[in-house]
Order: C-alpha cells, then structure tokens, then sequence
C-alpha cells in the first residue's frame, strides 16, 4: 500500500466523483482509477460503488478513510516539524475562523506573533464553523477560533477563552435607543442589518423570533463583513445583531448604542478547536496566550 494511493483516495471520497478528483489531482481518470485498484487489491476489498452521480464509499472504504486521515495528519506533521527544525523557521500556523473572530481579534494577535517571528507564516481562513471543523479534522487546518453556540466535537481538543454574548444595537440617535429595556415584539418592524443566512447569529435570532410568534426578521442588508454591517447600522435606521465584543471593538462604537433586549442576550462560548496529538509549531503556544488575552480584553 502506496502512501500517495491513499492521499489520492481520500480526494475521491471528498468529491465522490472520479472525474472532478482526477482534475484536482491533475490526473488522468484512467490514472486514478488504477490507483484506487491497487488500493483494492492491497485491501482485499471493494472501497468504491459507482453510482449515476459518481461514487459512493463502502463499508470498508469508509472505515479506510478515517484511518487515511490519521496517517494524512501524522505524516504532514512530521513533514513540517522535520522541516521547521531543520530551517530554524518559526513555522506555519493555518488558523480558522468565523467572521466576526476574524475581524475584530485576529488581526492584533497576528500582528503580535509576526512582530515576535519575522519567519512565521500565517494562514487565516474565514468561512462557517461546520466547514472549518471539517477542515481541521482532514489535517488542512491547525486550529479553529471563533464562538461555537456547541463546543464540545468529538475527537477534537476544545479551550474555552471565555463567553461572547450575541447583543443587539442601533445608532444612538435611533428611538429604540432611548428604551431601558426592549421587548422582543417592539423589534417586529424594524429594518435588519444582519450577517449571511447561514450563520449562527442570524439562525439564533430568527430562531427567536419564530418561538415568539413574531414575523421573521424584515432584512434590508446582508453581508459576510462585520464592519460593513456594524458601518451600515451606524448610519441608518437599521438594526444589528452581532457579538458584544464586535461592536464595542469597532471604530464606529462611539455612533453606536447596545440594546438591552433580554431574549435575544445570548451567551456562546469563546474558544480554539485542535486535534488531539497533531503538530502545532512551537509558535502555537504564543498564538494562545495572545488569543487569550486579546479575547479577555474583548468580552470584558
């Protein structure tokens, strides 16, 4: 058994067509397709089933891939810690995180890590925490930051760094910033200005919204940016729904006013995801001191 049949495997089992495997790999079909017999054959098994879209993994196939994996991420990391002592270099640090961790905390801690590492280099993918979490677990990942509404993944490591509580704000000048306090039903009309559908934010407030019986969310504006948002909010009549270390955090917090609307005062749990035995540069330790205090700093 070829360590190159199985790293060619388990991109076929990640797009479960051959066809669109073989172009990522830059192969030949035919190519591809003997590779995954000589993995059959050492196996003694069938791995794949064809199928009118593609290919779906059997019983042994799915069984292989999981340990596929655990030698991907085994033999990446002595690759890269063989190469980070041999250089002398700081190392690679591939970090994910959601958008809002992305904007308003990571850009001081990196800044930090490369002040104190000239060589480091960092990788920043901002995207869903599902996606995120699946790149980690295929080795594509180091770590994963951000705020998780369910932290605890099996087979992952978890560190909280404290809680995030989701706010809703406006402009000072808005009328429902002269309110003490706000009943979920007095934000029936307003105009939102929120993150995509897709994020856990959004979810949890139309969530809330449905449980009360109230129409869902009216959404004037939508976008993946926390400073669009928190920017777009300040200068309208719009309201917004974002971490309250977001928006304390932003330049445009001085325009800007928390509500006081006890439904929708959710708290999440602030932390990095990691692989349990998986290399991490000596460097890493660093990155969680700085997200540590960095993030204490934003949930005060």
């Amino acid at each position: 058994m070829e360590l190159r049949d199985l790293e060619y495997f388990r991109v076929v089992a990640r797009h479960g067509h051959i066809g669109r495997a073989a172009e990522t790999l830059k192969l030949t079909q035919p190519a591809l397709s003997k590779s995954v017999a000589r993995l059959e054959a050492s196996v003694g098994a069938r791995l794949l089933e064809r199928t009118p879209r593609g290919v779906v993994l059997t019983q042994v196939g799915i069984a292989l891939i999981a340990r596929a994996t655990h030698i991907h991420t085994a033999v990446d990391g002595a690759l890269r810690e063989a190469k980070d002592l041999s250089s002398g270099a700081s190392g690679q640090l591939r970090i994910g995180t959601g958008p809002t961790a992305g904007e308003h905390i990571l850009p001081a801690v990196c800044a930090e890590l490369l002040r104190g590492s000239p060589r480091l280099f960092i990788q920043v993918v901002v995207g869903l925490s599902d996606v995120l979490l699946a790149a980690l677990e295929r080795g594509e990942l180091d770590l994963v930051f951000g705020s998780f509404p369910e932290p605890r993944i099996a087979g992952m490591t978890y560190e909280s760094l404290g809680e995030d509580v989701l706010t809703v704000f406006t402009r000072k000048r808005h009328a429902l910033a002269r309110a003490r306090q706000i009943d979920l039903s007095q934000l029936a009309g307003v105009r939102w200005a929120l993150p995509n559908a897709s994020v856990t934010s959004r979810r949890t407030l139309q969530h809330a919204f449905q449980t009360s019986r109230l129409p869902a969310p009216d959404v004037a504006l939508e976008s993946n940016s926390t400073q669009v948002l928190l920017a777009a909010v300040a200068r309208s009549d719009m309201v917004g729904y974002l971490p309250t270390g977001a928006v304390r955090a932003s330049g445009a917090m001085r325009e800007l006013a928390l509500l006081d609307v006890a439904p929708l005062r959710i708290e999440r749990s602030l932390g990095v995801i990691s692989r349990p035995g998986a290399y991490l540069p000596p460097v890493a330790a660093r990155l969680m001191n700085a997200l540590r205090r960095v993030a204490a700093k934003s949930v005060e």
